[in-house]
């Protein structure tokens, strides 16, 4: 009879156990969902497998990717956990924290008193013994869970079932935190370059304009404002071809239009009506960002440089060099001219003078005959 009742009794104090254990995961898992800061997290684990399971006393210790100390906390234990953690922040960790991380296992501690003498916590593990486990998720591990375990539960497959199932949870959480936090610098450093490019769009002194398929205007920065005497509000969202183009260009930059659509970047030079309707030649250079499901919902980017003086420039030395080259031919028929007009006096001389020769030959012939007779 006596044997009866302590069995049951034994009965009775597993069943009341295991409720609690199963009290204690949904309230590890419950916290999970919530909390999402890491350090606030092992701690309140911590106190919730003293308060709900039992245990005399938790810890945890996060560890980083090269298994260096990041934090610890403790539940159960107070100031008798200060020479642990001063252990742990030198970089030391007791053998059963070596051994799970070596093995990759659950430990079990029969006797910390007498198995774990390196061990500045084995004192308080009076009637208990020990679990630990390390916290991972896939094959990054994040920390080692260590608890005292009345030594009538030690050995229940339950009871370590359990516990295995506290660590999964906890360790898939710190990676949750973790895949979360990176999430989180990933969107605030993507909204910095965000503000940072919209910033440089918005204060650049060239043109930038964003177009979508349709060529309506979605990006329109003060550069492009001032050279064209548009506001942004004036001309978000209307087509850039109906505002910007001549009438006559309509058809050949619907071609120019195609030709860059589609293409990773682009130039050409076109003009452009400003307000006041004066034609400005504008240098571009395009860039695209496409989608292939959703092409409507990516922008044609436009980076323009107005190039009216350099082009009036260039035109002015096109007609300086073609006056200039009429100027030298008409000098030089006129040279020619002249050369020739002195070739034909000098033939002409030549032929005077030869023409004086003679007669003066002539003359001292008769001269010389006038003088024999006489």
């Amino acid at each position: 009879m006596f044997k009866d009742i302590t069995e049951h009794n034994k009965a009775e104090e597993k069943i009341i156990h295991l409720n609690l254990t199963l009290s204690t995961i949904s309230n590890v898992n419950q916290l999970i969902i919530k909390e999402k800061n890491r350090d606030v997290l092992i701690q309140e684990v911590c106190e919730i497998l003293i308060k709900n399971h039992g245990y005399e006393n938790a810890w945890i210790v996060l560890l980083g990717k090269d298994g260096e100390y990041l934090n610890s906390a403790e539940s159960g234990l107070g100031k008798n956990f200060l020479p642990m953690k001063k252990m742990l922040e030198e970089g030391e960790l007791p053998d059963c924290a070596k051994k799970t991380l070596k093995t990759g296992y659950l430990v079990i501690i029969k006797d910390p008193k007498k198995d774990c003498l390196d061990c500045p916590l084995s004192r308080n593990y009076a009637e208990h013994g020990g679990f630990s486990i390390s916290l991972k998720h896939e094959s990054t591990v994040y920390g080692i869970l260590t608890v005292s375990v009345p030594l009538s539960f030690l050995y229940e497959e339950t009871e370590q079932n359990l516990f295995k199932e506290v660590s999964e949870d906890l360790g898939f959480a710190l990676n949750s935190i973790e895949v979360e936090k990176k999430y989180r610098k990933s969107v605030d450093d993507l909204i910095k370059q965000k503000d940072f490019s919209e910033k440089i769009i918005e204060t650049s002194s060239a043109i930038i304009v964003g177009l979508d398929i349709d060529h309506r205007i979605r990006l329109f920065n003060e550069g492009a404002e001032k050279i064209t005497g548009y506001k942004k509000e004036e001309v978000i969202g209307e087509d850039w071809f109906h505002i910007f183009l001549p009438s006559e260009m309509l058809e050949e930059m619907e071609k120019v239009w195609k030709d860059a659509w589609g293409f990773s970047s682009h130039s050409h030079a076109n003009q452009i009506l400003s307000k006041t309707g004066e034609k400005r030649m504008i240098s571009w250079q395009t860039t695209g960002f496409y989608e292939e499901k959703d092409e409507k919902n990516y922008l044609l980017i436009s980076i323009g440089e107005d190039i009216t003086s350099q082009k009036k420039a260039e035109e002015e030395i096109l007609r300086l060099k073609d006056g200039l080259e009429i100027q030298v031919a008409e000098k030089t028929k006129e040279l020619n001219e002249k050369i020739n007009e002195l070739e034909r006096f000098y033939d002409a001389t030549i032929d005077r003078e030869f023409r004086i020769k003679e007669l003066n030959d002539r003359i001292e012939e008769l001269e010389d005959k006038l003088k024999k007779k006489g």
